[in-house]
């Protein structure tokens, strides 16, 4: 199968989790938007030179998303495309912090280490929460949340029109370059250079074409900028799941201000 087409079913996946009816799906979209963005801000806050600290935010990670039903080896594969992009960006710090030392089985290494652990863990943790938020709610979910929790409608609604085209162009890229390999049988089933410049061509007027057809039909259904949702929440379910994350989360909180990992 086509790697942009992967990508086009990965990511229609993360929407087909949240039409699922799972434990979560009767907590208010407003409770799991705000708990991630609290949750994210800890994680952010952390100690660049203590990554142990990080390793306490997992397991609501793997619980969130075994509420979802999110497979953990769905989530993994996810997170190992993000990996590489991650190293990149701290894969200097073990040179570039090199005043302090710390010892590991009898090895002296930079502090910078630690730096690239913490940055790779903070990464992995931020984007596992975005997903298993997006598999929680849904886009609109997320989107109506927002607007809710008073965030301006131009943020929210661009936000929803963002994910929304984006899963197009996947689609509409996945679709262009299946039909160019089935017009032309190549070995390494890939796209030549001299014809990239038609695939683009392609491309782009299929998505304008699409997204104009896309907003006409918006039009006649009476689109007037809000997002409507009619699965209803649950008031009780949803007080409960964000009385429990906030306990584990100021625990989190604890161990990282007073660091109790120290003691264990």
């Amino acid at each position: 199968m086509l790697d942009l087409q992967k990508a086009y079913i990965a990511w229609q996946k993360v929407d087909d989790y949240a039409l699922r009816p799972h434990l979560l799906s009767e907590v208010d979209p407003r409770v799991l938007t705000l708990l991630t963005f609290l949750f994210v801000i800890v994680i952010v806050m952390s100690s660049p030179h203590q990554p142990q600290q990080l390793l306490l935010f997992f397991p609501y990670v793997i619980l969130q998303a075994k509420l979802v039903g999110i497979s953990l080896k769905w989530l993994a594969a996810r997170l190992a495309i993000i990996l590489p992009f991650v190293l990149f960006i701290g894969i200097f710090s073990p040179w570039l912090e090199r005043g302090q030392q710390f010892m590991l089985f009898g090895y002296s290494l930079s502090v910078g280490w630690l730096t690239l652990l913490s940055i790779s863990l903070r990464a992995l943790l931020c984007v596992s929460l975005g997903i298993t938020l997006l598999a929680s709610c849904g886009i609109v979910g997320i989107s109506r949340g927002l607007r809710q929790l008073k965030f301006p409608k131009v943020f929210c609604l661009t936000l929803y029109f963002i994910y929304g085209y984006f899963s197009l162009l996947l689609q509409e890229m996945a679709q262009v370059q299946k039909a160019y390999l089935l017009r032309k049988v190549s070995k390494k089933q890939r796209i030549a250079w001299q014809d990239y410049q038609e695939i683009l061509k392609a491309f782009f007027m299929r998505v304008w074409l699409r997204s104009g057809r896309i907003h006409q039909a918006m039009l006649c259904r009476g689109f007037d900028g809000l997002l409507y949702q009619r699965r209803q929440y649950d008031g009780y379910a949803s007080l409960a799941w964000l009385g429990l994350s906030l306990l584990y989360l100021l625990g989190c909180y604890f161990c990282y201000r007073y660091d109790v990992l120290q003691f264990i």
